[in-house]
């Protein structure tokens, strides 16, 4: 990656893969039948990064990923266009789980 003088380079030292669904209604200690899932990635570097070009600007982003999930990470990136260099990690890149509940909305 060639890095040019009007790039911003966008830092994110503790990236994720965002999981997120819904189910009906949140019950303690049930399984819960959720909807399908969706994948975006997060970090506050990346996110900036995102926006920079967005707005029309250059950005690239910089963070350390590894496993699974810091494969998906970049190759989720690289396919919106947006120039990245991966620090590779033994570890797996962090994954956030939520669930919404239609119910209360909760």
């Amino acid at each position: 990656m060639t890095l040019l003088a009007d790039t911003v380079l966008c830092l994110t030292m503790n990236p994720s893969v965002d999981v997120s669904t819904h189910t009906e209604r949140v019950v303690p200690a049930d399984k819960l039948r959720c909807g399908p899932a969706r994948r975006d990635a997060g970090g506050g570097g990346l996110n900036v990064a995102r926006v920079v070009q967005r707005l029309g600007g250059r950005s690239s982003a910089l963070f350390p990923a590894g496993g699974p999930a810091g494969d998906w990470l970049v190759s989720h990136l690289q396919a919106a266009g947006l120039p990245v260099r991966r620090i590779a990690l033994a570890d797996d890149t962090r994954e956030n789980f939520t669930v919404q509940a239609l119910d209360t909305g909760a």
